[in-house]
């Protein structure tokens, strides 16, 4: 990682074998993530930047029969011919289970808690999920576009599109409602969205400058204002000011020397930071003493 002047700040270090496979990644303070494989270049063991090993058994074709975790525990698995995962049996007792079509599309997963069956088209579009014996229905127009989705428990939801192809409507009917609620939206010749109107009078409006940054977005109900900020971004694209029009207050972002977010300051002088170390951790403050790490960036303590 190196500034804009560049510096290097941090590296990280790649190791491979003859046959160029990645065996270890070294981070900022020298630990290392590890792959130990077999004769056939088959990872059969990890160990993370924590030092934790997760160990594999393969068979012949390489696929995982056993994952072996860092408790001494282990995980069960099963496959289908064409190599997919059908069977997970978990260190409790627990399990996973999938079935495919014969076009290799998942149509069936299922736990101990219950199971989800999906049907579809000729195309390979969902169009009806049956879970533990209640069932969603999905229809679709003649460009794929979803158009409606209907639930026994209640729901009735359809979807309108423009001649562009835009989201225009979104309109639910559900059991117990006196009124459906219907959402209106309205796109600029750019395809973005402007204006987002909703049953009981709320709307809300977006604006864009001229590079097609959001500027101000807000929310009005019956003519009130509920939401009004307006947004200054800086030459690399960052947002640097956000002024909520209707308290007065502004907040001031400020930026690392990679472009990330290291502190925001609040119209009375209050300061939240995001203050990453060389691995990234991130702490709180400016001298980073507020949060503990051990390896591999576990957080350990947080003393705000």
């Amino acid at each position: 990682r190196r500034t804009a002047g560049m510096h290097t700040v941090s590296a990280r270090e790649y190791g491979y074998d003859a046959y160029e496979r990645l065996l270890h990644v070294e981070n900022e303070r020298g630990e290392r993530y590890t792959f130990e494989r077999d004769p056939n270049g088959e990872v059969i063991a990890e160990r993370g930047f924590d030092g934790q090993e997760r160990r594999y058994e393969r068979d012949m074709d390489g696929t995982v029969l056993v994952t072996h975790l860092p408790d001494g525990t282990t995980i069960h698995h099963q496959h289908d011919l064409a190599g997919r995962l059908t069977y997970s049996r978990y260190p409790d007792g627990s399990w996973e289970a999938w079935e495919y079509d014969r076009a290799g599309r998942l149509c069936k997963a299922s736990n101990p808690h219950g199971e989800t069956l999906f049907e579809r088209d000729a195309l390979g579009r969902i169009i009806r999920e049956i879970q533990n014996g209640h069932a969603i229905e999905h229809c679709y127009d003649s460009r794929s576009r979803l158009t409606h989705t209907l639930s026994d428990l209640g729901a009735d939801v359809s979807y309108g599109y423009d001649d562009a192809g835009l989201p225009e409507s979104v309109k639910a009917i559900v059991q117990g409602m006196p009124h459906p609620w219907e959402a209106r939206l309205q796109h600029d010749r750019l395809g973005r969205e402007t204006l987002r109107t909703m049953t009981g009078g709320v709307a809300c409006a977006m604006q864009y400058d001229g590079v097609g940054r959001p500027s101000r977005p807000s929310v009005t109900r019956g003519g009130h204002s509920l939401y009004n900020r307006g947004y200054r971004w800086d030459d690399d694209f960052r947002l640097s000011h956000a002024h909520d029009a209707i308290s007065g207050r502004i907040v001031r972002y400020f930026y690392d020397d990679f472009g990330s977010l290291a502190e925001a300051e609040y119209g009375d002088g209050a300061r939240q930071w995001r203050n990453p170390d060389v691995m990234g951790n991130v702490y709180d403050s400016t001298d980073r003493t507020d949060r503990t790490y051990a390896r591999g960036g576990q957080l350990r303590e947080d003393r705000r």
